[in-house]
């Protein structure tokens, strides 16, 4: 086994530096075809230029499907080495599939793993490479958060003021954000890079923000928006923002959670049911009458959206934020709170006790009796789920019952447990704490089995009835039905669900409970039965 391992970190070992000096040869021979203007940072950032030309050109003798692979698929010298195919068969190994009990999300997960297999494996390099593809990218949306940070904050009194008049111009007048992305191409996109072309000149007065371009043709050349290169300052800059960043993310995960799971996941029934409903209304009524709500609301709409936002925003100047920071975690505050959602609360369980009432399912089983012909008395063949009356397909075809032989032996259904409420002493006949069932003529009828069965009414035994065939001294024939020699009756238990404590006297089911929903029977309460022999085989 040592020697196995040796050898596998051996060959892992020549992979990798064969991997290495393959992307030093691409990466040389992609630097003897750049511009000398490029030279530099082709030698300053290799894993950058082999990453770009493996994105340039597409794989030879494989033609892309559609516009997914192109997107999805990269080149067979990065993913399909013996590395890459080793990581992912320990990772299928040694990683779970599912990480909860109820295993939910397993459908999820298999169709994930399916839309994967279209596309390259799990690779450290890949994921470097385009983390680096990334990292280059990120500038605009940093900088949008920044400016974010920068109007909240009140760092700059005029600029804050101005988004404010400028979101609120918008709300007022919604169709305004239809022209804005125009505007925004025009003044901040395309005349910055027409005075880039045609510089103005320094003026008197204005200076640098002189906004007369220059006359004649270009004078510098076209400057097109790139990715920034490793070796920089901003590059430096997005990955410091991706990493403080992440937490944005964190944070409103968390917030949205622990609301959800508070509310919305029947931690508290009553508070789950109400939300459920209030949701359920709003929802039917937008539907119909959405349109014509939001017409006639429309004016109260923009004014609350306006004020609102107005108010968020000078609630963070730094003026106010400490004084209502103070306020909000006070402990009058967090006791004031806390009464009015303890009032809510009491008042929900007031209303909505909807506790529905606790699940009881009755447990059937028959014991099947055969009579001996050679003793003339009853043994037991075992006890069964089946009634096997003469007519069944197991007893004329031969096949063997599944049952067991003891009634100890009969487990309840998954998730549930047994439990004994009924007083026994008014019926006496028990066994195992499974009750003998001494109305026979229900269950008889509810399975058809009227012209098929004799009761005894005092044993409580279902008898075959065989059709015999009289004849009489002359031409009639009489016909007669008399008791077979294969008998049953029924015995019951009762069962509940296991998640309740049986310490806990609310929790019990009682009497009343269990006798409404006595004629529950489940389907799959017999996990611990097994195939036993066939009741003609005890005839021979």
């Amino acid at each position: 086994m040592e020697s196995v391992v040796n050898n596998l970190w051996s060959s892992w070992d020549t992979l990798s530096q064969a991997t290495t000096s393959t992307n030093a040869d691409d990466t040389a021979s992609e630097g003897s075809k750049v511009s000398p203007e490029d030279r530099k940072l082709v030698a300053s950032s290799t894993l950058w230029s082999s990453l770009t030309e493996s994105q340039k050109s597409p794989p030879k003798g494989k033609a892309s499907n559609s516009i997914f692979d192109d997107m999805f698929s990269s080149s067979k010298d990065h993913t399909s080495t013996l590395t890459d195919k080793l990581f992912e068969r320990f990772l299928s190994v040694a990683l779970p599939t599912t990480t909860t009990t109820t295993g939910e999300e397993l459908q999820s997960i298999l169709a994930r793993i399916e839309m994967q297999k279209t596309r390259p494996q799990l690779s450290l390099n890949t994921m470097s490479k385009n983390s680096i593809l990334l990292l280059s990218r990120l500038s605009v949306p940093f900088e949008l958060i920044d400016q974010v940070i920068v109007i909240f904050s009140w760092s700059k009194p005029l600029y804050t003021l101005t988004f404010l008049n400028f979101c609120t111009l918008m709300i007022l007048k919604p169709v305004l954000l239809l022209s804005v992305p125009f505007f925004y191409i025009c003044f901040e996109i395309i005349v910055p890079a027409y005075l880039k072309r045609h510089p103005p000149d320094k003026h008197t007065i204005l200076k640098e923000s002189n906004p007369i371009p220059a006359e004649g043709p270009s004078v510098a050349n076209v400057d097109l928006p790139k990715p920034v290169p490793e070796l920089s300052r901003e590059f430096v800059l997005n990955s410091t923002d991706l990493q403080n960043h992440m937490l944005l993310y964190v944070m409103a995960y968390d917030v949205v959670t622990s609301l959800t799971i508070q509310y919305l996941y029947f931690k508290d029934e009553n508070v789950t049911i109400f939300i459920f409903a209030a949701m359920l209304t709003s929802g039917t009524l937008l539907t119909l009458f959405g349109s014509q709500m939001i017409v006639t609301m429309l004016p109260f709409i923009k004014v609350t959206f306006v004020l609102a936002l107005w108010a968020f925003t000078v609630a963070l100047h730094p003026n106010y934020l400490q004084f209502i920071l103070d306020l909000l975690y006070s402990e009058e505050t967090r006791l004031k709170f806390l009464t009015i959602s303890n009032r809510l609360e009491m008042w929900l369980n007031e209303e909505l006790n909807l506790r529905e009432p606790k699940e009881v399912k009755e447990i059937e089983i028959f014991e099947l009796q055969h009579l001996d012909p050679e003793s003339h008395n009853w043994q037991l063949i075992c006890f069964s789920s089946e009634t096997y009356p003469a007519n069944s397909h197991a007893r004329l075809h031969n096949q063997p019952l599944v049952g067991t032989l003891s009634l100890s032996s009969v487990k309840p259904p998954q998730g549930w447990r047994f439990v004994d409420l009924l007083d026994t002493s008014v019926n006496t006949k028990s066994l195992d704490g499974w009750i003998l069932d001494l109305s026979p003529e229900n269950w008889i009828k509810e399975n058809y089995l009227s012209e098929a069965m004799e009761i005894d009414q005092d044993e409580k035994w279902c008898y075959d009835l065989v059709t015999k065939f009289s004849y009489n001294v002359g031409l009639s024939a009489g016909v007669r039905k008399v008791r077979g020699d294969v008998r049953r009756r029924r015995w019951i238990r009762y069962c509940v669900r296991d998640i309740w404590d049986e310490n806990e006297e609310d929790q019990k089911p009682t009497t009343d409970e269990v006798l409404k929903h006595a004629r529950k029977k489940s389907a799959d309460s017999f996990n611990s039965l097994h195939p036993v022999k066939s009741i003609d085989s005890v005839d021979g």
